[in-house]
């Protein structure tokens, strides 16, 4: 109800301006009191930000190929009540694959958040879409109906996240897609997820930040060949989960990323070895995979040294064989080129690489693009050369379901120019060759080349350019010990695993002194109980080998081990 006196006239004007009069002045009056001092509250502080980098990663459930799910919103929680929203419906939608994050992780989010304590996390959920393997079916992949039983659950954050103005601070959230997918009286998955998740604060220590991240995946935006900060010699921008997650600047340390021959020089057998002497750099090995006439042809990346910058024909100096004069272009990267990343996260706020592996260059007009996913089967001729394989798309990089959907099964068919190449290439510590003869069903890979969308049942890839054998987890259970050296951490075990694409085939698990141990001390700890998971390379020997002085039978997967999990 208004305070003013009701109705027109001259004398109610008049009433009106000596109330507006009186309230004037008794506000000039209480401002004058207040600048003196008196009875004043203290005006409330204006709040810096610092800068909160998300994190996800998940734990795995055997034979879950799929669990897609859009995250619609992220916002923290104070203990007064106040918030911030790291993530917003309105602003993105970002696409993650959980099942694809089983003993990894990927940055969700870069957000400005103001300083304080939060103590608590609402996170929300869009449809999501699981897919699991089922042999019975003619293509072996099953979509289940999804129902949450709360999409924006709200989950405590232990112990709570202090963002400090000018700082940055991590959150790891951890999906649980074990203890959250409702099983059935035979052990079978159900659509009902009941959301379990932790979110704990990651603060920066070390010389890794926030801790190294595994094969973070995406594809090149653009390239600087230079970096205003001198710890650095350039850096890219790349596009995170398949074009829906952010744009992440990488920067590098001047390590050899990609190499390939200039000039061929003379005398090179395949498998001589050679140093990159020119380029700024030092301590960059090659081994030479290819020669024509004598001259090196291509070379692959044996140690990619530090402090090497873009550079055509940088030179190279014979570290075995006799040849001479080779160069190579070093460090060439393309926008649109697929890359796998490992790196951190400094205290800075700078994600810096420790290894980046590049691979193709996807162009979506010309429908060349990466397809990652599972083998399903394989073909062999009667000479037992590979043909073709089946391989499970669960990603596309980038994403381009116009001519594959996602979760289809496509044929992907190789020939004598196709590319064989394995990622990570420190974790390959046993020196492995991979080729058409070292693909079997169960491997993940990323497949580079042009799809042929077909009006039949499946589309196929009719000639691929490349196939990379990437770093993968795979669960199961220890069931013997095969070699344990006197460190506990070099040796070999059994693993069962529990994927029924692998129908029960055991894998050798070779480990070394680099690889990590998680929750378990080391090999002579290991029991049945609780399961593994193990991060590592999935290769297939079918001709048998020799690692550390064990032997490996023909026919045998051998995972090469970064790191053992034990899931307790």
């Amino acid at each position: 109800m208004s305070m003013l006196p009701e109705g027109g006239g001259i004398e109610g004007r008049r009433m009106i301006k000596r109330a507006l009069a009186l309230g004037l002045t008794m506000g000039l009056a209480v401002a004058a009191f207040t600048s003196c001092g008196g009875a004043s509250k203290t005006p409330l502080p204006v709040l810096g930000s610092g800068t909160l980098f998300s994190f996800i990663g998940d734990a795995p459930l055997c034979d879950v190929l799929t669990f897609r799910v859009p995250i619609t919103g992220l916002t923290l929680k104070r203990p007064d009540g106040g918030g911030a929203t790291v993530l917003s419906s309105a602003s993105a939608s970002i696409k993650v694959n959980l099942a694809a994050l089983k003993e990894f992780s990927t940055v969700l989010n870069v957000a400005s958040i103001p300083e304080g304590t939060y103590n608590q996390a609402m996170i929300s959920f869009g449809p999501a879409q699981m897919i699991v393997y089922d042999p019975t079916q003619d293509s072996p992949v099953k979509t289940v109906s999804v129902a949450f039983s709360n999409a924006k659950p709200t989950v405590n954050i232990q112990p709570v996240l202090t963002v400090t103005k000018g700082q940055v601070i991590g959150l790891r959230i951890e999906f649980d897609l074990r203890h959250s997918i409702d099983l059935d009286s035979a052990g079978q998955v159900t659509g009902n997820v009941t959301p379990v998740m932790t979110m704990v604060p990651v603060t920066p220590s070390g010389s890794q930040g926030f801790g190294e991240m595994d094969d973070v995946l995406g594809f090149i935006e653009r390239v600087d060949t230079f970096s205003a900060n001198p710890s650095f010699v350039g850096d890219f921008a790349m596009q995170l989960l398949s074009g829906t997650g952010p744009s992440l600047v990488v920067n590098l340390t001047g390590a050899i990323l990609t190499a390939t021959v200039n000039t061929g020089g003379t005398g090179y057998q395949v498998g001589d070895m050679v140093k990159v002497t020119g380029g700024g750099g030092s301590g960059a090995t090659l081994r030479i995979t290819a020669v024509s006439s004598g001259g090196a042809a291509a070379v692959s990346i044996i140690n990619p040294g530090s402090g090497y910058r873009t550079t055509s024909g940088a030179a190279t100096t014979a570290v075995s064989g006799a040849g001479a004069g080779s160069t190579v272009d070093i460090n060439q990267l393309l926008p649109g080129s697929f890359v796998e990343v490992d790196g951190f996260v400094d205290t800075n706020g700078n994600f810096v690489a420790n290894s980046v592996d590049v691979e193709d260059q996807e162009v979506v007009e010309n429908h060349k693009i990466a397809l990652l996913g599972y083998v399903t089967s394989v073909t062999r001729d009667s000479g037992g050369n590979l043909t073709q394989f089946n391989l499970y798309v669960r990603e596309e990089e980038p994403d381009d379901e116009f001519d594959v959907n996602l979760d289809s099964v496509v044929v992907v068919k190789v020939s004598s120019p196709t590319v064989y190449q394995f990622s990570s290439r420190p974790t390959n510590f046993a020196g492995l060759s991979f080729d058409s003869t070292a693909i079997n069903v169960g491997q993940e890979l990323v497949v580079h080349g042009v799809i042929t969308k077909a009006s039949a049942p499946q589309p196929t890839l009719d000639a691929a350019d490349a196939v990379y054998l990437k770093l993968q987890s795979h669960e199961g259970r220890f069931s013997s010990l095969v070699q344990a050296g006197s460190d506990d951490k070099t040796g070999a075990f059994d693993l069962a695993p529990c994927a029924t694409l692998f129908q029960g085939t055991p894998i050798m698990v070779f480990t070394s002194s680099r690889t990590g141990f998680v929750n378990v001390n080391g090999l002579n700890e290991l029991t049945a109980q609780p399961p593994l998971v193990v991060k590592g390379l999935l290769f297939f020997e079918a001709q048998g080998t020799t690692i550390n002085g064990v032997t490996v039978p023909a026919g045998t997967y051998v995972l090469l081990a970064k790191q053992v999990h034990a899931l307790i």
